[in-house]
């Protein structure tokens, strides 16, 4: 679909897309599905806007679970990200540092 690699969909892109995937709705349909995607009105669709759309709500069982996961890896009870979050955000990696690492325990 991202057919200039942008890494957001324009109407264009998007309107391709949906031809391309078989979802069979009239031109003003597709214009509306776009508009609601594209959550901060800048006619582009990025990848955060189109997940919203695709995700299922959060059942309370999953929300109290990601909670109290929050909670135990906050240690401080600031109610902010985790380290190892920021520091993978930094290195703009995927990969989990080890807290024996951030905290000059051992090396990665």
């Amino acid at each position: 679909m991202d057919d200039d690699r942008s890494r957001t969909l324009d109407f264009a892109e998007f309107k391709k897309g949906m031809h391309d995937f078989g979802v069979d709705l009239e031109p003003d349909e597709i214009k509306e599905l776009f508009y609601l995607i594209d959550k901060d009105k800048s006619g582009t669709i990025d990848f955060d806007e189109f997940l919203v759309k695709l995700r299922p709500p959060l059942s309370q069982a999953r929300r109290k679970l990601i909670l109290a996961a929050f909670h135990k890896l906050d240690r401080t009870g600031n109610n902010l990200r985790s380290r190892n979050l920021q520091m993978r955000r930094r290195l703009k990696t995927d990969h989990v540092i080890s807290p024996t690492c951030i905290f000059g325990k051992t090396t990665s």
